[in-house]
């Protein structure tokens, strides 16, 4: 679902913050086992999915998605940044804010494997972020 049509509207935003506890502070890692850029997409995919999820449940709202940024920062090359935006609305409410989720992780360069494929992905990400857009996962 593509989220840019609701900002547009003229509704009022909420801005909230949440975390994801990104999944290589408890699987990979501890295992010191690098990891490829495209599983790390994929993984961080799977994460943001979960997360929407459990946002759903916890907090009772409708999540329709977002976007997600990937950068290597100058001010911190040691580090992919995600920055993750999500929007959703508070079910069975008359209240027609959005809710907006900012979530900052950082992941080791360190942490990736040296093939080509992730070596140039990584690269590029120092001078051209890479942007996601992030829907609304189907109901577990």
């Amino acid at each position: 679902m593509n989220i840019l049509p609701f900002l547009g509207i003229g509704t009022a935003v909420a801005i909230g913050t949440g975390i994801i506890a990104f999944f290589y502070h408890k699987g990979k890692s501890l295992e010191k086992t690098p990891i490829s850029f495209s599983e790390f997409t994929n993984q961080l995919g799977k994460q943001i999915d979960r997360y929407m999820l459990d946002e759903e449940k916890r907090k009772n709202v409708d999540m329709y998605g977002g976007e997600c940024t990937l950068s290597i920062h100058e001010n911190d090359p040691e580090n992919v940044v995600m920055d993750i935006v999500l929007y959703g609305k508070k079910k069975d409410s008359s209240d027609e804010k959005w809710i907006k989720s900012n979530i900052t992780q950082r992941l080791k360069l360190s942490a990736f494997t040296d093939d080509s494929e992730t070596l140039s992905r990584l690269e590029a990400l120092k001078t051209t972020p890479e942007k996601f857009k992030v829907t609304r996962p189907e109901k577990e």
